[in-house]
């Protein structure tokens, strides 16, 4: 996540191009979508994912 992120950055050459939120949303929903998947939201009737992060 962290490389996608700083690859928009030095693309646009705009550090605030892209957000660590974006960068999640782009991992789970639209990564789901992009394979067809029903996932990449944690609600009834879908499949389970998730992400955890350490942040320390």
């Amino acid at each position: 996540m962290k490389q996608s992120i700083l690859v928009q950055r030095l693309n646009t050459l705009d550090p605030s191009a892209a957000t660590a939120e974006q960068s999640l949303e782009m991992t789970t929903r639209e990564g789901a979508r992009h394979l067809g998947s029903d996932a990449g939201v944690l609600v009834p009737g879908k499949f389970a994912d998730i992400a955890v992060i350490d942040l320390q």
